[in-house]
């Protein structure tokens, strides 16, 4: 599954199989969820969907907290990879797009 290359149709019908979250025919709580979830955060961050691509870290961060109870790698550099997004959405080391100035306070 290439991010770059992904339709917008393709990451829906994905989405729906992933739950979005919440419930799906293999999600939420599902180690398929956590790899798709991480290819459609690559394609939002391509798409500067930069929305979208914070809930994709949200539910990545908060699928690997119930999977991997007490210390996890895992879920450390997902935490890792969260801050730096938010951190460059908020225009650390480069300007604040206008689109993300409602997130700043």
């Amino acid at each position: 599954l290439k991010s770059a290359n992904m339709p917008e149709q393709d990451r829906a019908h994905y989405l729906f199989f992933g739950a979005s979250g919440t419930s799906g025919p293999i999600g939420p709580q599902h180690w398929m969820c956590d790899r798709l979830w991480s290819h459609i955060h690559d394609w939002y961050a391509q798409e500067n969907r930069r929305e979208d691509q914070r809930k994709m870290m949200q539910l990545r961060a908060e699928f690997q907290r119930k999977a991997y109870p007490g210390l996890s790698g895992q879920l450390a550099w997902t935490l890792e990879m969260q801050g730096d997004v938010l951190m460059r959405h908020l225009g650390f080391g480069s300007k604040m797009v206008e689109s993300d100035r409602c997130f700043a306070d």
